[in-house]
């Protein structure tokens, strides 16, 4: 039978991106401010937290590669991809609870245990629902849709999440009538109580919606049991995986530092701590903004071209992040300092520019899969995606631990100082913005390399349509 070269509807995209929109909150937003979110709140310190986001993902890892042997494998059986995913998506809302709604002695140890798991939960829905994301479609333009309205569909939910602290104060004030004075927009533990309720509800009722209206996709008709070994030997063989996982890993490093000191730079260092949920509110509508523009960059240039572009832009606005300063009493505009103007274009313009990298990525890795197929003649989409998935979570761990460690303890950057030292300041504006652009800057340089192409990649579905290797479900 015929490869699925059909073109991906926007029911059908959607629909597919809907289990996204909780899923990505546990590796965004929740990655990126639980550390500055504990660290202030609770009696807990930047060393410690650092140690954590670089062990999880070392011992999540462990599980990687066997989540995507045995879906491969398995790829007939238990309702293919999809019954990973629920039950992915089952465990990463029980971590996400006691993330979430912790209790007033916090300790490591809590912290520890629930991050590694809720990395594990992460670890089983995502790769399966990705190679699930490949499996729909081998139109070039429809994978790079499919892949697009995922991220978007997260950016929605990352959008409410962010939201919610200042809607749970409009409710305590006009409502409950609790005085102003009173409330916090900041991220407090009542804001992220109602955010998991939210995603309780949520979570459920989208995946449910995904498994109705997608179908199973297409896949080759036989697939071998093959050794961990033997499938790091494939996949280290694979210049375009090689190319790709450097780049990747260069730039998770980047996205670490970053995702660690968000936060802490924002409500901390550039003392906004109760404008935080309003700008990333307005400036996560900027990823909305991004996902049409960035589609049609893809189908004009290449998604790997469009991925270079997109990055480009983000060395210059890294920069521009490292070079504010906290406010010293300009005059205000519209009640805010200009700092906080300054901060919200930057992050708008990076928000705009990064959805190249996280709706484009998990499509050039169903390409890489897909050229693979026709030397291996199996069906290892998933095995792919869990190398793909390991170095997310090691480089992000990485550069977590980097920032968090150097800022503490090199730097003596202190979360709960009214005023950093300069010792401090300067390394917080380095892991935060001029280390992430030298970052960007060499795996733009990395990518040059990567050698499928648009034309490339219509000759490989040619050549396996060709052959026949697909069936559908």
């Amino acid at each position: 039978m015929e490869s699925n070269t059909k073109s991906a509807t926007w029911r059908l995209a959607v629909a597919y991106g809907l289990p996204n929109f909780g899923l990505a909150i546990l590796l965004g937003p929740v990655q990126g401010l639980l550390q500055g979110y504990f660290t202030k709140n609770y009696d807990v310190k930047l060393e410690q937290i650092a140690w954590i986001f670089i062990m999880a993902p070392l011992l999540a890892g462990v599980v990687d590669p066997w989540v995507g042997l045995v879906s491969d494998h398995y790829r007939d059986r238990f309702w293919g991809r999809r019954s990973w995913l629920v039950g992915g998506a089952a465990l990463s809302l029980f971590c996400t609870y006691h993330l979430f709604i912790v209790p007033s002695d916090l300790t490591v140890a809590y912290c520890g245990f629930w991050v590694i798991l809720g990395f594990i939960a992460w670890t089983i829905s995502e790769i399966t629902y990705n190679a699930w994301g490949t499996e729909l479609t081998s139109d070039y333009d429809s994978r790079t849709r499919i892949f697009s309205y995922k991220s978007a569909m997260g950016f929605i939910g990352t959008l409410i999440f962010l939201a919610l602290p200042n809607l749970v104060t409009l409710y305590q004030i006009h409502v409950q009538g609790v005085p102003a004075a009173q409330t916090s927009r900041d991220f407090t533990p009542l804001s992220m109580h109602v955010s998991f309720w939210f995603l309780a509800i949520a979570m459920p009722v989208f995946v449910m919606v995904a498994l109705w209206v997608c179908p199973g996709g297409s896949h080759v008709r036989k697939t071998q049991r093959k050794r961990p070994l033997e499938v790091v030997r494939v996949l280290f063989s694979n210049k375009s995986m090689l190319v790709f996982m450097a780049t990747f890993a260069t730039l998770g490093i980047s996205g670490g530092m970053q995702t660690a000191m968000g936060y802490l730079h924002l409500s901390t260092y550039l003392r906004l701590g109760q404008d935080a949920s309003l700008i990333y509110t307005i400036a996560c509508l900027s990823y909305l903004l991004g996902v049409p523009v960035w589609n049609r960059v893809a189908a004009a240039r290449g998604r790997h071209v469009a991925l270079m572009i997109g990055l480009s832009i983000n060395i210059v606005l890294f920069v521009a992040l490292g070079l504010l300063q906290p406010s010293s009493g300009e005059a205000a505009w519209l009640g805010k300092p200009p700092v906080f103007w300054q901060y919200l274009i930057i992050l708008c313009g990076l928000n705009f520019s990064q959805v190249v990298y996280y709706s484009l990525s998990p499509a050039i890795v169903g390409d890489i899969s897909d050229a693979a197929m026709l030397e291996t003649k199996e069906d290892q989409s998933a095995t792919y995606f869990a190398a793909y998935t390991f170095i997310y979570k090691l480089s992000i761990g990485t550069g977590l631990w980097l920032a968090l460690y150097m800022a503490g303890a090199v730097f003596g950057f202190n979360p709960k100082a009214e005023v950093q030292a300069e010792a401090a300041a300067l390394g917080i504006k380095t892991m935060m913005g001029f280390m992430p652009a030298a970052l960007v800057a060499i795996s733009i340089g990395i990518l040059l390399f990567y050698p499928i192409t648009r034309a490339k990649y219509l000759e490989i579905q040619e050549r396996i349509k060709g052959l026949g290797m697909k069936v559908e479900d």
